[in-house]
């Protein structure tokens, strides 16, 4: 039997976590979270090339017969789901922070650029439309940075915070891509180039919006 599922680390890590149906009778409670070396017999990584995330490592994995040790389970056999939500749950945190410091770069490119980029004599910073999208780009990063403290100050407590992170995931994801998207306006063409900072978010900001959602 041969399966292939998309991870995240996936040929850097010596050790992967795989969550596999143990009884698909069971439904949720025959989900069950193993640690797979990565030497193996049957299991192999590959890299896989994608738009944005250069410096990242998503990678196929692929299991061919693979024969894992019982010893390898993590917990029990039906908490498979809630032991992988409790390493999303962190992941969704750390990628909501993420999304707003790539949105906080972009504004600090903008405010560089259009203060040294001169039309008609004057820098493009001082016209009314440019200042008007770096003030709206400032408001919606401040209103999503505040709903990721915010989410993190409940995690940080143990206190309930699912539905305070799934918006400061969604908020802060859809805010980079919008963001990014509005930079690259603001460059020109030169925001299309790998000269400025923009345009490597720009392509990342797409793939925040994806993962653990």
């Amino acid at each position: 039997m041969v399966q292939s599922f998309l991870s995240v680390m996936g040929t850097s890590a010596d050790i992967i976590f795989v969550l596999v149906q143990t009884d698909k009778s069971k439904g949720t409670k025959g989900l069950a979270l193993f640690a797979v070396d990565k030497n193996t017999p049957g299991f192999s990584a590959s890299k896989v090339e994608m738009v944005g995330d250069c410096s990242g490592d998503v990678a196929n994995l692929r299991f061919a017969d693979c024969r894992v040790p019982k010893e390898n389970l993590i917990g029990q056999i039906g908490r498979g789901l809630q032991n992988a939500l409790t390493g999303i749950d962190s992941a969704r945190l750390f990628l909501s922070a993420m999304a707003v410091g790539m949105s906080q770069s972009c504004l600090d490119a903008c405010i560089k650029y259009t203060k040294e980029r001169h039309q008609f004599g004057k820098p493009i910073a001082s016209f009314q439309l440019v200042q008007e999208s770096i003030a709206q780009m400032y408001a919606q990063i401040q209103a999503a940075r505040w709903q990721v403290y915010y989410a993190a100050e409940l995690k940080s407590q143990g206190a309930p915070h699912v539905k305070e992170l799934s918006a400061a995931k969604w908020l802060s994801t859809e805010l980079a891509v919008r963001v990014s998207a509005e930079a690259i306006k603001l460059h020109g063409a030169y925001g299309c180039t790998d000269d400025y900072p923009v345009e490597h978010h720009y392509r990342d900001a797409i793939l925040g919006t994806i993962l653990v959602v």
